[in-house]
């Protein structure tokens, strides 16, 4: 009696633990097998992430200033990597990077990738770095189709802005101002599956993991981008926009250039100079030249532009007619200081109405009808015409003018 109620009890234990673990097994190859998967997957892989998943930015016409455009990359995963030089050698010749910076990054150990800037023209010679770089595929080198989101250069790069290389966020420009109606996701990150031994698992090696998948369209101009996901549109005009910058590119080393329908206000095109690339801003950090400052939304004298608003202010005041005559000798006297003309050396311009010394652009004689009108209707035309103020395009990093 006393060994069958023992039994019992024995039975009753073992099938209680057979069903705590039976429960247990199915929890966790059931109910949470894709959370331990996910555990097990990060254990063994290593990831970069390539490209953001972003909106694009348009022209007033609807034509992409960014997009996510088809793109080879090159991914890097330093961990893997056991000839350096070679690889750095490799990495900087078909992304056009300085190979010491290529070699900085392999020894930071910390995976990455870069966008491919060029390769050797022809079939032959394309082929010939696709199956350099497939040699490498064992040191953690690979070749990927993905995206660019710079596909156009530097084009508006100071109003556009960049992102950030940690996080994929705006780091500048519309890209920062903007940043939480462009951002759409997680984005595409490259992973290299790989034991303990750090070499590349078999059958897995390396995977394209897109967190939203964004569908390719066809841009107005027959280039395939990404036309679906459209999120921030401008008064910018592209055809124009392009006119300016090969226009700076050719005359103006340090200055800006902003074009406006004087009808409306609309910004139709704007640039800066020095100028950067967007897709690898990090190589300009610490340029003396300041490239990243945009110079569109800086405080500076504003020079003979000032002389339009002078010439308004003092007309609507009746302090001056266009007809009425002036003497320029070259030169006029405001307390101890002198201000010259531009022809002092010749005399000035002589005898000349306030029309004509807009025309020729006279300091002596604005600055003695700055004098009739007075500092405090200076000012407040000033003010009214927007001087010392913020212009609202929103653009982070612009400054407000100083009116003295």
């Amino acid at each position: 009696m006393l060994d069958g109620r023992r039994t019992n009890i024995l039975c009753f234990f073992l099938l209680a633990c057979s069903l705590v673990l039976t429960g247990r097994l199915f929890w966790l190859q059931c109910l949470n097998s894709e959370t331990l998967m996910e555990m097990g997957i990060k254990q063994r892989s290593m990831a970069v992430r390539i490209e953001p998943d972003r909106g694009i930015i348009v022209d007033r016409n609807g034509e992409p200033l960014v997009g996510n455009c088809p793109a080879l990359g090159v991914g890097v995963f330093p961990g893997l990597v056991r000839e350096p030089a070679r690889v750095s050698r490799l990495v900087a010749q078909v992304s056009g990077l300085p190979e010491h910076d290529i070699a900085r990054r392999l020894a930071s150990g910390t995976p990455f990738s870069v966008p491919v800037a060029s390769l050797p023209p022809g079939e032959t010679g394309m082929e010939a770095v696709k199956r350099e770089i497939a040699a490498l595929t064992s040191q953690g080198v690979v070749l990927y189709e993905g995206r660019v989101r710079y596909a156009r250069g530097n084009m508006a790069a100071h109003l556009i802005g960049y992102l950030a290389s940690m996080d994929g966020h705006g780091a500048s420009g519309l890209e920062a101002s903007f940043d939480r109606y462009l951002s759409r996701g997680s984005g595409t990150r490259l992973v290299a599956f790989v034991n303990a031994n750090s070499r590349l698992i078999p059958g897995l090696g390396y995977r394209l993991i897109r967190g939203q998948g964004i569908p390719y369209g066809t841009a107005h101009d027959g280039s395939t981008c990404d036309m679906s996901n459209v999120a921030l549109v401008l008064t910018i005009d592209r055809r124009i926009q392009a006119i300016v910058e090969e226009t700076a590119d050719k005359y103006l080393d340090r200055g800006a250039v902003v074009v406006m329908d004087p009808r409306t206000g609309d910004i139709l095109a704007m640039t800066s100079r020095p100028t950067f690339d967007p897709n690898n801003p990090a190589q300009f950090f610490g340029d003396p030249g300041a490239p990243l400052v945009n110079r569109a939304i800086s405080a500076y004298p504003p020079g003979s532009v000032l002389k339009v608003l002078v010439a308004a202010a003092a007309i609507q005041e009746g302090v001056v007619t266009p007809q009425e005559t002036f003497e320029d000798p070259g030169y006029i006297d405001v307390g101890s200081v002198r201000f010259r003309c531009y022809k002092a050396d010749e005399g000035g311009h002589g005898s000349l109405t306030f029309a004509e010394a807009m025309s020729v652009s006279c300091n002596p004689v604005f600055i003695h009808v700055g004098q009739r009108l007075g500092r405090r209707k200076l000012v407040e035309y000033m003010e009214a015409c927007g001087l010392g103020g913020l212009s609202g395009s929103g653009l982070p990093g612009e400054r407000p003018g100083v009116i003295p």
